[in-house]
């Protein structure tokens, strides 16, 4: 059993941290590596941390030491989502295999069993499973369920998807207007217009906002991009995740898309 990190990134979630840890250090699978990302909060989250770190040697906390100067836009809004935390986790993880999830959610008991056995199968670089909207009485819990062949998308299904949706142009991209950050609005206009003027509408990417589980190999080409450089941005940076599984599934072409409910999300 290949040690599996799993990078939770922190920001002020000293309320939700307890639920968030307490459904991973109660996996089925065990040979875990627990990563705390603390993203410069300003609430008692150590604290919390520290009495999980006393009963768990699996849990490890570090302070992210990136300052991204862009996070929190010109009305306060954070807009960028974490994405340099669970970068700078990547860069502390020690296992061969790795996974995330967010501080305010949770995941069925066995999500990383059904992500590792899955990769195991399909000799997969990249596994994303589905999530659920967040309930308590789902916490603790498990699947229980064996995915079927038709619950899962790999191979042609998703090269077809690749050559249908290519990603979007760089020239709508604005890699290099970082001010334009704060006006995210108004580009994401812009670019939708340009789409249906210029390109057909680009369809979201199967699995692609589900949770990833990655091999060391994908990290070592690929990490998570801030707000303007991403393919698929979005005004609040929930567009990392999907720009970071889009990047993978374009270079490697390894990726597996499960749709089972393993993830608990507390969306807005």
């Amino acid at each position: 059993m290949k040690l599996i990190s799993i990078i939770i990134p922190c920001y002020n979630n000293a309320d939700t941290i307890d639920i968030s840890l307490d459904s991973l250090i109660n996996q089925t699978y065990k040979n875990l590596e627990i990563i705390v990302v603390d993203d410069n909060s300003t609430d008692d989250l150590y604290s919390t941390i520290k009495q999980y770190i006393k009963k768990d040697s699996r849990i490890k906390y570090i302070k992210n030491t990136d300052i991204d100067p862009y996070r929190i836009n010109r009305i306060g809004t954070n807009i960028n989502a974490g994405y340099s935390a669970r970068n700078f986790g990547i860069q502390h993880a020690t296992g061969d295999i790795i996974t995330f999830q967010d501080a305010d959610d949770a995941s069925l008991l066995d999500r990383i069993e059904v992500q590792y056995n899955l990769m195991k199968k399909y000799n997969a670089k990249h596994v994303l499973v589905g999530w659920q909207s967040f309930k308590q009485n789902l916490v603790g819990t498990k699947l229980d369920s064996i995915p079927k062949e038709s619950d899962i998308l790999s191979g042609r299904e998703l090269e077809n998807f690749l050559q249908e949706n290519p990603p979007v142009p760089r020239f709508l991209r604005d890699p290099n207007s970082k001010r334009l950050v704060n006006s995210i609005p108004f580009v994401q206009l812009v670019k939708r217009l340009a789409r249906k003027l210029f390109f057909h509408e680009i369809k979201s990417l199967p699995g692609c906002n589900g949770i990833p589980m990655i091999t060391r190999a994908v990290i070592e080409k690929i990490q998570f991009r801030p707000l303007w450089e991403r393919t698929h941005p979005s005004r609040r940076g929930r567009g990392a995740d999907t720009d970071f599984n889009y990047q993978v599934l374009e270079i490697f072409r390894s990726t597996v898309v499960v749709n089972l409910p393993l993830y608990l999300w507390k969306h807005d």
